[in-house]
């Protein structure tokens, strides 16, 4: 195929350069433009949820708090670390079917079918629930866009790519779900049992059940002498309401007993 100019160009190097460049620069991958489109549309749907989940990812990261604090602070971090991978690779197969990648905030926030929650501050369990649902969403998508691009598009490297991309986000989404899983909300009893170790000591002695309320002084019959230090752990166990609300008040320190004697 020649690329002849023609006029006062027609000698130039430069403009025959310019000319055979933009020629062979049309990607020829042997996919009918309708096609290319078609998987290039899902592909940049997918970039940009992607991204909106990579900072969802990364402010859990940043903020998340509770006790569980070391341990959600590295899953966070190497989630959005691998979902760092899965973008470069998205964006890639972008660029190697000759479109280009969307790279701009604004452009991410409208093609993405995720949505933010600006100004909300989950706790860790909310984060962790948010971010399975996104992951949740992705695998259906993603199973929808696999089969299209394999029927209906015929490209098998992007068929590939959005298995990779479905596997890794089932195997995200396994990890959010085990550690939800997990989670029970300790009964007023473990609370007090595991913070407040005299107490436990004082229900066991006073051979009564915890208490949510306050029972009332303690019966002296002659089956039952108490001593004085009876008495104390009688008086501590009756507290268990009151200990029960430090125990689970926000911002006190949860490592063990009070210092005060009851």
């Amino acid at each position: 195929m020649s690329y002849m100019l023609e006029g006062p160009d027609r000698r130039d190097p430069a403009a025959h350069a310019v000319v055979w460049l933009d020629a062979h620069w049309e990607t020829q991958v042997g996919m009918s433009e309708d096609d290319r489109d078609g998987v290039l549309e899902r592909l940049e749907e997918l970039l940009a949820d992607e991204h909106v989940l990579y900072t969802k990812t990364r402010n859990c990261h940043w903020n998340v708090v509770g006790p569980r604090f070391p341990e959600l602070r590295a899953l966070f971090e190497k989630q959005y670390q691998e979902l760092g991978q899965v973008i470069n690779e998205t964006a890639e197969r972008i660029r190697a079917l000759g479109a280009t990648a969307v790279a701009t905030l604004t452009e991410y926030l409208a093609l993405s079918r995720l949505r933010e929650r600006p100004g909300e501050r989950p706790d860790d369990l909310q984060m962790m629930a948010s971010l399975l649902a996104d992951h949740e969403f992705l695998i259906r998508q993603l199973r929808e866009d696999l089969d299209a691009a394999s029927a209906v598009f015929h490209d098998r490297v992007t068929s590939g790519l959005l298995c990779r991309s479905m596997g890794w986000h089932e195997r995200a989404a396994w990890k959010l779900r085990a550690l939800l899983a997990g989670q029970r909300t300790p009964s007023p009893q473990a609370v007090l049992e595991e913070r407040f170790p005299r107490w436990t000591a004082a229900r066991q002695s006073c051979s009564l059940e915890p208490p949510l309320h306050d029972p009332g002084p303690v019966s002296s019959t002659p089956e039952r002498e108490i001593s004085v230090e009876r008495d104390e752990l009688a008086a501590l166990w009756r507290r268990g309401p009151s200990l029960l609300r430090c125990a689970t008040r926000p911002g006190r320190d949860r490592g063990g007993e009070s210092s005060r004697r009851p």
